[in-house]
């Protein structure tokens, strides 16, 4: 596309957009345009501008280092950092970078970006409403300008800290690049909104994270992903390390200050019987294999499973310690599967 022609999709995405104010809006760069990914809110496609320029997990240059990318590469902005750092003689802005416009890859520093006159528009909620279907919704709104851009974001049950919280970025159709991604709580009697972490929030295979939750000190993020029948994914970030610390599976996550129930497969059965799992904490496998032992599936389930097409699953649950991560089985199930 010519410098020409871009400028001209550039201006009418700006207007589109409700951007009215050059000094609020990214700069015109060659063979570079806004975009709404499929599914997707407006994501703002460029270049980087230097060599072996780091990604960083988070936006700080105490974030782990993800990626190295060289100049000329191209990456999507899906999110700008709340505060600005003056860092290598520059004062500027954190930018949440993708390649596919979907997934974060993870934070670049502004100076090695090609925009001009980064900004932030800060989110706003004003109630929660249910839907036709039962689901709360919370409504809000940013401003782009003078322009007010309203939002509607799924979340779950009031928490029992008396908040809801949920996760911000561009998987939402309403989300906008200069928005702020990331964890946030809201609390509805005072209208209390709280950023908690640029953490977590990765896209599902279905889209989305199911839901957020907290520990009571907010140490630590526990998310669930997709909406597949349970069992289903479960990931846990340590907001104090900013560490993924674990990833696996849960049916009743049972959240107990720093301690939560996961499941494990050890064996499963279609026809016949699968190999063991041995990729298992030593004490969880050893608990299964005694499970399996004492504990066989009737001949009903297996009648059942063999008419039905189906399968089935020897799940193991077990406590997990945040702080240890240790793991303490408590009890088995077989399970049907797909």
């Amino acid at each position: 596309m010519s410098k020409q022609h871009c400028s001209i999709f550039l201006i009418i995405c700006m207007f589109s957009a409700g951007v009215y104010s050059q000094n609020f809006s990214f700069g015109s760069v060659e063979s570079e345009c806004m975009a709404h990914e499929p599914r997707q809110g407006l994501v703002y496609n460029t270049f980087v501008n230097d060599d072996n320029v780091n990604v960083r997990s988070i936006p700080s240059l105490k974030g782990d280092k993800v990626d190295k990318l060289q100049k000329g590469a191209k990456v999507k902005i899906i999110g700008v950092s709340r505060e600005k750092e003056f860092i290598d003689q520059y004062d500027g802005y954190w930018l949440n970078i993708s390649i596919d416009g979907e997934k974060s890859l993870g934070w670049m520093f502004s100076k090695y970006v090609d925009c001009n006159n980064v900004f932030t528009s800060e989110i706003h909620i004003e109630s929660v409403r249910r839907d036709e279907w039962g689901i709360n919704k919370l409504q809000g709104y940013y401003y782009l300008g003078t322009n007010r851009v309203d939002v509607s974001i799924m979340t779950g049950e009031e928490n029992n800290n008396h908040y809801y919280t949920f996760y911000w970025d561009c998987s939402s159709e309403n989300y906008h690049y200069s928005n702020i991604p990331g964890c946030y709580i809201w609390y509805p009697k005072t209208k209390e909104l709280k950023h908690i972490t640029y953490l977590g929030g990765e896209m599902s295979s279905w889209g989305y994270s199911l839901w957020v939750s907290l520990t009571e000190d907010y140490r630590y993020l526990i998310e669930d992903f997709g909406t597949a029948p349970l069992p289903r994914e479960v990931k846990v970030w340590d907001l104090i390390t900013n560490q993924l610390i674990f990833t696996g599976s849960y049916d009743a996550i049972n959240l107990r200050n720093h301690t939560i129930e996961v499941v494990f497969v050890y064996i499963s059965y279609y026809k016949t019987w699968s190999d063991e799992v041995l990729q298992l904490d030593d004490e969880v496998l050893q608990y299964a294999r005694r499970y399996f032992k004492n504990n066989k599936p009737s001949s009903e389930i297996l009648d059942n499973a063999v008419s039905c097409g189906n399968g089935i699953a020897l799940i193991i649950r077990c406590e997990l310690n945040l702080d240890t991560r240790k793991l303490k089985p408590i009890n088995g199930e077989y399970i049907r599967t797909m």
